[in-house]
């Protein structure tokens, strides 16, 4: 009978190995760790949650649920193996955070024409501005009726969206910039005077 032959030293470890150890490491605090659990996964989760989900949303609900699972970790909860399964699972929970609150802004932006607006953002007084909100995802708009009308802070926001504050601020920060660049692209002067309409 042959003797067991251990596999030397510098053999390279599988991948379940290799996540077992970043996940260690990112329970010892090293941020290296994390971003490299981010680079090894974050594609693999992404065409899972566009497959559930509006591909323009992925990017926002990827980058949660991966705060969600660092967030777990530093409260000393989440996996401690097979990250894969409990970033899926996060996921999930996200994309059916976001349906729900995308039936929310639904009914909430349909006040839009019945509400009265508040001053510094009047919606009504200016068409272009009311229609480049209505080119916006349900997502950002409420986030921006939230944030601009509503006057939350971003820590409400986050409570209202199950994110961080910081995640909050930075999706209306992305969604104000949405909603400039939409206006900016109803309201460009052409180049070319012949596009403009005869009589105009």
């Amino acid at each position: 009978m042959s003797p067991c032959i251990a596999p030397p030293s510098n053999a390279p470890t599988s991948s379940n190995d290799r996540d077992e150890e970043l996940l260690q490491l990112v329970r010892q605090g090293d941020p290296a760790a994390f971003a490299e659990l981010y680079e090894r996964h974050h594609r693999m989760l992404r065409r899972y949650v566009a497959s559930l989900a509006p591909v323009n949303e992925a990017d926002d609900i990827v980058a949660e649920a991966f705060m969600a699972t660092l967030r777990a970790i530093n409260r000393g909860n989440g996996p401690l193996d097979n990250p894969v399964r409990y970033l899926m699972v996060a996921a999930r929970s996200k994309v059916a955070t976001f349906y729900e609150h995308q039936a929310k802004a639904t009914e909430v932006v349909s006040r839009l024409a019945s509400e009265p607006m508040p001053e510094h953002v009047d919606l009504s007084a200016d068409p272009w501005l009311e229609e480049a909100f209505r080119t916006l995802s349900p997502r950002w708009r409420q986030v921006i009726w939230w944030s601009e009308i509503e006057d939350l802070s971003p820590a409400e926001v986050g409570e209202q969206l199950g994110v961080s504050p910081r995640a909050a601020s930075a999706l209306a920060y992305r969604a104000r910039n949405a909603l400039r660049a939409a206006y900016e692209e109803l309201t460009r002067v052409p180049d070319d005077p012949s596009a403009f309409p005869a009589g105009a």
